[in-house]
């Protein structure tokens, strides 16, 4: 793009030294210098707009990437919570869905509530 606009000047000035020198007249002049202005603001405004279009496509990009990251952190979370050991006492409220989390711990679920399970063996004498 740099290139392009160099060679677009470049021209533009040889241009404009050539026809001065030739004919000598002043207003050739200033037609071929408002030229190469008009030619240098457009390469000017197209890399611009190039710029701008880069940095947009980027920022959408960024915003994507940490919207899918925020939402991997969340469910990650969520994930951790629900597979949070839970700790039952005896006395509490069971549900059959539970039984293997309260066998675990010693505990059985009787009429509906836990209760725990003798581990210890009684010795007699």
């Amino acid at each position: 793009m740099k290139f392009r606009a160099l060679s677009t000047m470049l021209a533009a000035s040889l241009t404009l030294m050539l026809g001065a020198a030739a004919c000598g007249s002043s207003s050739k002049s200033s037609s071929i210098s408002h030229a190469v202005s008009s030619a240098a603001a457009s390469e000017t405004s197209a890399a611009k707009s190039k710029v701008k279009a880069t940095v947009s496509t980027s920022a959408a990009k960024v915003k994507a990437t940490v919207s899918t990251s925020a939402a991997k952190v969340k469910s990650t979370a969520s994930s951790s919570v629900a597979k949070a050991k839970t700790t039952y006492k005896a006395g509490e409220v069971c549900s059959s869905s539970n039984e293997s989390a309260y066998k675990a711990q010693n505990l059985t679920c009787v009429n509906g509530h836990l209760t725990s399970t003798s581990t210890s063996k009684s010795t007699s004498t």
